[in-house]
C-alpha cells in the first residue's frame, strides 16, 4: 500500500513498504524550475534510506527522471502481472 509522505499543490511523494524493500512513487501535477527544486530538495530531505523506483524499461521519460533524483539501475525483472520491468535503487 502506497503511503504518502510529501504532499504539496503541485506533487505527492509516496513509499510503498515491499519486503525487504522500500518503493518510491511520485504523482507530479505541475513541473517548473522551482517545483523541480523543491521536488528534489524534499526528496532528499525525506528518503535517507536506500529506495527503490521501477518502470517498463521503455518509458524513457521516467528514467531521465529517476536519474536526476540518483537512482541506478539494479535489474530488470517480471512483474506477477507478466511484464518486464526496470528495478533501479538510489544508494543513501
Amino acid at each position: 500500500m502506497k503511503t504518502p509522505v510529501v504532499i504539496t499543490d503541485y506533487y505527492t511523494m509516496y513509499i510503498e513498504s515491499v519486503p525487504p524493500i522500500d518503493v518510491f512513487h511520485c504523482d507530479v501535477l505541475k513541473w517548473n524550475k522551482s517545483i523541480k527544486n523543491s521536488f528534489i530538495e524534499n526528496f532528499n530531505n525525506f528518503f535517507k534510506q536506500d529506495i527503490y523506483c521501477f518502470m517498463e524499461p521503455t518509458n524513457i521519460k521516467l528514467k531521465k527522471f529517476a536519474s536526476m533524483l540518483g537512482f541506478k539501475h539494479y535489474k530488470d525483472f517480471v512483474g506477477l502481472d507478466n511484464v518486464s520491468y526496470s528495478l533501479f535503487l538510489r544508494r543513501q
